[in-house]
């Protein structure tokens, strides 16, 4: 029988981890909703043709609408709630640096690819994804949704970076830096979607920030920057895969037991791709 200083030694720790279970269920119950939350504010102007709903007379941003049972419609449904759901998984485990945003992105492809092939392999239809997000994001962030907006900024880079490596092969893989430095901060945003659609809606903002340097994100999580965000024209490339940026020597070698992997990876994809043109010309 255990002595009392014992019994007590164990009801504290399996208070404690009691405790620190309660805290990960509301953890994990406040990304939930605040997930389902911004998937909700997602697909939200996707009923914007529904023939219950007339189409409003504010401006589009450049984006023309598709009915409801349209293939586009529906991929953009299923991809946002792969991506959602993975995001939700990934940061209840305690992961929340941009290689989450890209791990979601890819399972998201991955969870969507047979049946809507016909969307990842059609340049028009990949075209239509891209401006709904374009006018999606610029909508959240006019309505002072930044938060929410910078999703939409990563979702159009993404399928912009997509159509450029897999539809048009005119680079060898995705630049993951152009897709996460898209979603930066107030200007970066504001210009993204600008520098698209050219919209009158957009012209104060990008007005008030485009004299602002251009920001990127250095990939060590422990970069001592605010947010990581550094001045693009500071920040180097890896020079083997050039598919990350560190804004120093030190974060890239803080980062290089992480990054090795893929660094490998995409130095491959970019000496066969270098390879093909060769042929080609």
């Amino acid at each position: 029988m255990p002595s009392r200083k014992k019994a007590k030694g164990q009801a504290r720790k399996a208070a404690k981890v009691k405790k620190e279970e309660e805290l990960l269920a509301e953890k994990a119950r406040q990304l939930e909703e605040k997930f389902h939350r911004v998937e909700r504010s997602q697909i939200q102007r996707l009923q914007i043709n529904n023939a219950q709903s007339p189409v409003p007379t504010t401006c589009l941003h450049g984006f023309d609408p598709f009915p409801n049972n349209h293939i586009c419609n529906k991929f953009i449904r299923a991809f946002i709630h792969e991506y959602y759901k993975c995001l939700h998984n990934i940061y209840t485990d305690g992961c929340e640096d941009e290689r989450a945003v890209i791990a979601c992105l890819l399972e998201a492809r991955e969870s969507t690819q047979d049946e809507y092939s016909e969307v990842w392999n059609s340049a028009d239809k990949m075209k239509q994804v891209i401006s709904y997000f374009i006018h999606n994001g610029t909508v959240l962030f006019l309505d002072g949704g930044e938060d929410n907006s910078h999703h939409s900024a990563i979702l159009a880079r993404f399928f912009e970076q997509w159509l450029a490596f897999k539809l048009y092969e005119s680079q060898p893989y995705i630049d993951w830096p152009k897709v996460l430095e898209s979603a930066g901060d107030e200007h970066t945003l504001v210009k993204f979607f600008w520098r698209r659609i050219r919209c009158s809606c957009l012209d104060e903002g990008y007005n008030n920030f485009k004299s602002i340097p251009k920001m990127g994100i250095c990939f060590n999580p422990q970069c001592r920057h605010q947010r990581r965000l550094v001045q693009r024209s500071e920040l180097r490339c890896c020079s083997r895969c050039r598919s990350v940026n560190y804004c120093s020597r030190e974060c890239q070698a803080a980062d290089w037991s992480v990054h090795k992997e893929l660094c490998d990876e995409v130095a491959a994809k970019r000496a066969e791709h270098d390879a093909s043109q060769q042929q080609q010309s």
